[in-house]
């Protein structure tokens, strides 16, 4: 196996676990990551069982604590991450207008300060030699065509 490793957010399902799978074919080792617990703990089994490696965590990109806890069990464990593939993201769909005002707080916690997240909760991460180190922002169709409203 390579050293390489990508943590990937949101990676318990969707376009996030096609992603973590595919890297794993590829040879790295795979951070799952969501606050999804058992739907991580499946596709670290699904990683495993076809010859990879991978780690769970249980994080919440919303949270600066979360974010900071999980890089530095990641780094703990494997001293790097050479790929970041900030995935996580939610919707709530329905007309801005018409969105409540914690729903629409939550959407922008997530989907836009997630870009925030990951510097601060990488700092010591980033002082030390990387490699081919990578970092990927995903976003949904909505970015590309949003909805009414």
């Amino acid at each position: 196996m390579s050293n390489r490793v990508a943590f990937v957010t949101g990676s318990s399902r969707g376009i996030g676990r096609a992603i973590a799978l595919s890297l794993c074919r590829e040879g790295f080792y795979i951070v799952v990551a969501s606050p999804e617990v058992e739907n991580n703990e499946l596709v670290a089994g699904e990683i495993r069982s076809g010859g990879g490696e991978a780690m769970t965590l249980d994080m919440d990109i919303s949270s600066q604590e979360s974010v900071k806890v999980g890089f530095g069990q990641v780094l703990a464990a494997k001293g790097r991450v050479d790929v970041l593939v900030n995935n996580a993201g939610i919707t709530r769909d329905g007309l801005a207008v018409r969105m409540k005002p914690a729903d629409w707080d939550l959407v922008l916690k997530i989907n836009q300060r997630r870009v925030l997240r990951r510097p601060a909760g990488a700092a010591r991460h980033d002082e030390k030699p990387l490699g081919a180190h990578r970092q990927y922002f995903l976003g949904g169709g909505s970015g590309r065509q949003p909805g009414p409203g």
